[in-house]
Formats: C-alpha cells, structure tokens, sequence
C-alpha cells in the first residue's frame, strides 16, 4: 500500500509542475505507473483516473 500511494503521489506532483509550466514533459513519470499493475487498490485506482482526465483538461494534448 505505502509503495502505491508514493507512486500516486509522484505523479500528483509531477502534474502539479505541468500545470504550473502549462505543457506536458513531465510524461516519463507517467509512464512509469502505467502498465504495471502499479496501483491495485480500488482507491487509487479512482485517483489515478481522476487525476489523468485532469492532465488532459488542464494541461491539454501538447
């Protein structure tokens, strides 16, 4: 559990910088939870999809 909510919580950050520079390249941190199976716990799980959809509405497709 701890390893998953620091996975979540590097990625929280990592779209935090995005939002404040206003573009994506912050993509490799990403990319490293994904395909993973990193993130089990149905909690996460949720965060992960919010927090996604809200990489592509504030930082859009760039």
């Amino acid at each position: 559990m701890t390893k998953e909510v620091d996975k979540l919580d590097m990625i929280i950050q990592a779209h935090e910088y995005e939002c404040l520079k206003g573009e994506k390249f912050l993509q490799e941190f990403f990319d490293s939870t994904v395909g993973k199976k990193v993130f089990s716990l149905g909690v996460t799980k949720e965060h992960v999809q919010t927090l996604m959809a809200a990489r592509e509405t504030a930082v859009g497709k760039k």
